[in-house]
């Protein structure tokens, strides 16, 4: 692809991702899945590993392409959900310093994973790779003793 085609490859992962999103969102709030989404997602950042693995080991631009889709699908499967749980599990008075520091957290959470991605990356990109499949197995196994919250009632 040349660059100014790249738009056929970011038009409709970024798609695929919103929709994965909106997905998520619903089976989460309405169904109360909030542990099954997570571990959905988790599988699909982890299956963007194995093909980011394979483009890198073939060389071939298609898996990357696969990795990038099912890197944002399972990435935005997170963004709905995180505040949403964020907010069940603080108190009416506390919701806007909890979110405050979930925002802190995230950006800064953005900053250094970046910064120390690129840095693996560049270095050992096997390290990299076994690092971040590590994460996402630790991550996976702590999802799976997350209990869903409780639904609240709505009162008039």
């Amino acid at each position: 692809f040349e660059r100014a085609e790249m738009w056929k490859i970011y038009l409709p992962m970024m798609l695929a991702g919103v929709v994965a999103m909106v997905l998520a969102a619903i089976f989460a709030e309405v169904k109360n899945r909030f542990r099954e989404v997570m571990l959905f997602g988790i599988v699909l950042l982890l299956t963007s590993l194995v093909f980011m693995g394979l483009g890198q080991e073939q060389n071939r631009l298609i898996w990357f392409v696969a990795a990038l889709y099912f890197f944002f699908m399972g990435f935005n499967v997170f963004e709905p959900i995180f505040p949403s749980l964020v907010t069940r599990s603080t108190t009416s008075e506390t919701k806007g310093t909890a979110m405050g520091v979930y925002n802190f957290a995230q950006f800064i959470g953005h900053f250094v994973g970046a910064t120390v991605a690129g840095a693996l990356y560049v270095n050992n990109y096997l390290i990299f790779i076994l690092l971040l499949a590590v994460a996402e197995i630790w991550f996976f196994y702590l999802t799976l003793s997350f209990q869903n919250p409780e639904k609240k009632i709505k009162t008039k």
